[in-house]
């Protein structure tokens, strides 16, 4: 099954290029380049229906099952040489190597579905311009007055009534609410969630801006009522009345007081405006929504799988197999032994919001001092010492980021939480804005450290973590078990 020129290509590289050779990536590429091509080819030709729901739950399963299929092919045949194992030896510059083509085919593994997404998406906004969206958005607002379809946008009187009350025959007070159906409260009943910003679309007209009480004449309702059947009439959408009945039942009514539980029976009905709400929704996703995979916190999100799936794989590949399975399962039952911890300590700390990092911080340096003291003092290797070894080895690019974390909840390095503790000390709407402004501001400058601190973390992984755990797994290799 494999192309003639993929078995020459294999060949020339282990002879020529033994890393990339080793790393197989002269197989991954061609067939993530193949699974995007195909995928993409089929976005095109998709159907869709922008009056329901678009339903991509579907398709991001597919993309996830073809992912972990290609790469547990990918892992065993990259697996089955190994140079340690075969007790060769290899530079740690190869180890750099090898660890940038294994994040380079992550990567792959996790955008390869980003074109198939984007051009669907994509054939969904090209359904209508812009400036036609926002007007039919204005012309559906404009005209929702006249449906009568929810009393809370209307306005209403309360009314005392004083009667004797059949249960206690004494003078009581009833109240009863009226709804006023001439005088409407403006909404932006149609308008996408996307389309808020008034500052980005000032041509949606925002519901402080609609002077319906100034349109007096049956001409004018009717012509705004004909607008919005021809948004309907457009994108298909049921609407089994005229312009000309939604105005008389509308007229038969504006200048009267009707009981608000009464007002619910006044709803025109035959007109489907959840399905037109689905409408304006899906276009303006497709046209405006950030993708929340190529948002800035997806990219670091997946940027991060990737660095650590490679750093998994690379453990993968350096040690016993019973080992790695040990080790997950090792850190799986670590995790809850913290959740159990985390209650312990919480008291002593004040609180449960830091007792995870700081127990894990106080194992991860734990581990640590096993890890190199057993390996001072022994000539064996122990097969806890491996497990401890994989811990240290998957917890040290955290490693920076917990100590900002910390010195933030013990030392207030940022101010944040003196600015949120003081919010709540004034009432004044002018101070209480202040402090949370500030206390966001230096939220944001929180999280923009974090981030810094997972860079400096993936260094430290590679400048000093890699190398000394490479040796102690060549040494693993090396040294008599410990039955």
């Amino acid at each position: 099954m494999v192309p003639k020129f993929l078995k020459n290509l294999d060949r020339y590289l282990l002879l020529r290029y033994p890393v990339l050779w080793i790393s197989r990536i002269h197989y991954m590429i061609p067939a993530i380049a193949l699974l995007t091509i195909f995928f993409y080819l089929v976005s095109a030709v998709l159907p869709f229906d922008v009056r329901h729901r678009i339903e991509i739950e579907f398709w991001w399963l597919v993309f996830v099952i073809l992912a972990v299929l290609l790469m547990c092919f990918w892992i065993y045949h990259s697996v089955i040489f190994s140079v340690e194992k075969l007790y060769g030896a290899r530079s740690i510059l190869d180890e750099y190597k090898l660890f940038f083509l294994y994040a380079v085919v992550f990567c792959g593994l996790i955008a390869y579905a980003w074109p198939f997404f984007l051009n669907y998406y994509h054939r969904i906004a090209k359904i209508c311009p812009d400036q036609e969206l926002f007007d039919d958005v204005n012309k559906l607002n404009l005209a929702q007055e006249y449906f009568l379809e929810d009393a809370y946008h209307y306005q209403e009187q309360i009314d005392t009534v004083r009667a004797i009350s059949p249960y206690t025959n004494t003078d009581t007070f009833y109240y009863h609410t009226y709804v006023l159906p001439g005088h409407w409260e403006a909404s932006n009943r149609y308008t996408p969630g996307e389309l808020w910003d008034s500052a980005r679309f000032p041509s949606i007209i925002r519901p402080w801006s609609m002077n319906r009480l100034n349109v007096a004449s049956d001409a004018e309702i009717l012509k705004r009522l004909r607008d919005y059947f021809s948004v309907f009439k457009k994108y298909k959408v049921k609407a089994e009345i005229s312009p000309e009945y939604v105005l008389s039942n509308y007229n038969a009514v504006k200048d009267s007081m009707i009981l608000r539980e009464y007002f619910w029976d006044l709803k025109i009905v035959g007109v489907d405006y959840y399905m037109m709400d689905t409408v304006m929704e899906n276009i303006a996703d497709a046209k405006f929504d950030e993708q929340g995979f190529l948002s800035e916190e997806g990219i670091w999100v997946e940027a991060y799988l990737a660095f650590y799936l490679t750093l998994l794989f690379l453990m993968f590949r350096n040690v016993s197999w019973k080992h790695f399975i040990v080790s997950l399962v090792s850190i799986f039952v670590l995790f809850i032994i913290l959740l159990v911890l985390m209650a312990l300590v919480s008291y002593a700390i004040g609180g449960e919001e830091y007792a995870l990092l700081y127990t894990w911080m106080l194992i991860y340096i734990a581990a640590v001092i096993i890890v190199f003291s057993v390996r001072a003092s022994s000539h064996r290797f122990h097969a806890s010492v491996s497990v401890l070894l994989q811990f240290v080895f998957l917890a040290s690019p955290l490693l920076f980021m917990g100590i900002n974390v910390w010195l933030d909840s013990m030392f207030d390095i940022y101010g944040r939480h003196f600015y949120q503790h003081h919010s709540y000390d004034y009432y004044n709407g002018l101070e209480q804005s202040y402090y949370w402004e500030e206390y966001e501001r230096r939220t944001r400058m929180f999280v923009e450290v974090i981030r810094y601190c997972a860079i400096g973390g993936m260094i430290f992984q590679a400048m000093l973590v890699i190398p000394l755990v490479k040796e102690e797994f060549v040494r693993m290799y090396s040294t008599p078990k410990n039955k």
